[in-house]
């Protein structure tokens, strides 16, 4: 296993064990060596979201869209990061843009039937 795979897998165990502040370095260590990484980057949205970091997460996510519109997890974190912020009409926005690209997904669906 290569060297950054090895240090991906460690800040997801960070984040699994809620160490989070560590998780995060690491990651923001490989989305700079490694910026076409959308895992990485995925990752490190995952751990902005968690840290309560939405602007930072919003952020992320939405660059990993723009790279790549078919990366159906970036729009699942993204909807959640819209969500916590009771952003309901960004929320709405990104899962009918998800529905469009998979209108058959029932996660996104169902997320948009249960926003407010």
């Amino acid at each position: 296993m290569a060297r950054k795979e090895v240090r991906n897998s460690l800040a997801v165990i960070y984040t699994m064990q809620d160490e989070l502040e560590e998780a995060e370095r690491i990651l923001v260590e490989l989305v700079r060596e490694w910026p076409g990484n959308l895992d990485y980057r995925l990752n490190l949205g995952v751990v902005q979201l968690q840290r309560e970091q939405n602007a930072s997460a919003v952020q992320t996510l939405e660059s990993i869209i723009e790279t790549d519109p078919r990366y159906v997890r970036a729009y699942r974190v993204l909807g959640q990061a819209y969500t916590n912020q009771n952003l309901w009409r960004e929320a709405r926005g990104v899962y009918a843009r998800a529905l469009v690209e998979w209108p058959a997904d029932a996660v996104f669906r169902n997320a948009l039937n249960q926003l407010p």
